[in-house]
């Protein structure tokens, strides 16, 4: 894309240039009448690398709404276990199934910031409102004057932060985060590195066999948490111990509260 942007201008004005000559029917003294021959062979671009992945990611958000050929919370993904945030579809799996419960809950986030909305209040205050995404979907944000003042930067679009606060569930209206402490994440490097994983890391599951109905139940579940954490199944009947192919998933608390009732505490566990 580096090398075609860059030699855009270049090709149009030759274009322009060529279609108004041949428009009026006439050969310059000195032109060249291959530049007329619909045969020439096009000329080769000059090589450029790329741009940054970061730059394209945010120039495809631009034009399409989208990220196309990546995210640019991917280089994050192996710190998101060790800090113990909630990915966005499991907190908003959470409103809706345990709406009564769920509402003021303390939640800890991370993900990009965008749309970002100032407002002043009847006070004459200033709050902002924003949108978080993650990896796996999107909330609002709401930050009051007190919570806007601390921050050390001010928002901007594109930013990455921790979000500490509460789950705020009004009827009918989608779910949204009362923000209470936002800390400005730059890099990989701002967080702390995950500790070193054993050889047995993972998430180790029992089954009675392999044709316990309740496997189906449980592999819909987990393939809806995606993650790094590989999945281990032990057969009660056989004893033996299977790597679940294609599984890996990120071994939260809502996942393994769900687990819990469909195989009971006893037959699972997490190793790290």
């Amino acid at each position: 894309r580096h090398q075609m942007l860059d030699n855009l201008p270049v090709l149009l004005e030759r274009m322009d240039s060529a279609g108004r000559r041949q428009l009026e029917g006439q050969l310059g003294l000195f032109d060249d009448p291959a530049l007329f021959d619909a045969d020439t062979p096009e000329e080769e671009l000059a090589p450029l690398a790329e741009l940054p992945s970061a730059e394209l990611l945010a120039m495809e958000k631009a034009v399409t709404g989208l990220y196309l050929s990546g995210h640019p919370l991917k280089e994050y993904e192996p710190y998101l276990a060790h800090l113990r945030v909630t990915p966005l579809n499991t907190l908003l799996e959470r409103a809706e199934e345990n709406a009564d419960k769920a509402d003021g809950e303390a939640v800890k986030l991370f993900g990009s910031l965008s749309d970002i909305r100032t407002k002043a209040t009847k006070s004459g205050g200033t709050m902002a409102y924003a949108v978080l995404e993650d990896l796996t979907g999107t909330v609002e944000l709401v930050l009051f004057p007190k919570t806007l003042a601390a921050l050390t930067a001010s928002l901007s679009e594109g930013q990455v932060a921790v979000v500490n606060g509460r789950l705020s569930l009004r009827e009918d209206q989608p779910p949204s985060v009362i923000a209470d402490r936002l800390t400005m994440i730059s890099s990989p490097a701002d967080l702390p590195k995950p500790p070193s994983r054993s050889a047995k890391y993972g998430l180790y599951l029992r089954l009675m066999s392999a044709q316990d109905p309740a496997w189906e139940a449980v592999k819909a579940l987990l393939t809806r948490s995606k993650g790094d954490r590989p999945v281990f199944i032990r057969f009660a009947d056989t004893g033996k111990l299977v790597k679940a192919a294609g599984l890996s998933v990120r071994a939260d608390k809502a996942l393994i509260f769900k687990l819990q009732k469909l195989l009971s505490e006893a037959n699972i566990a997490v190793i790290d």
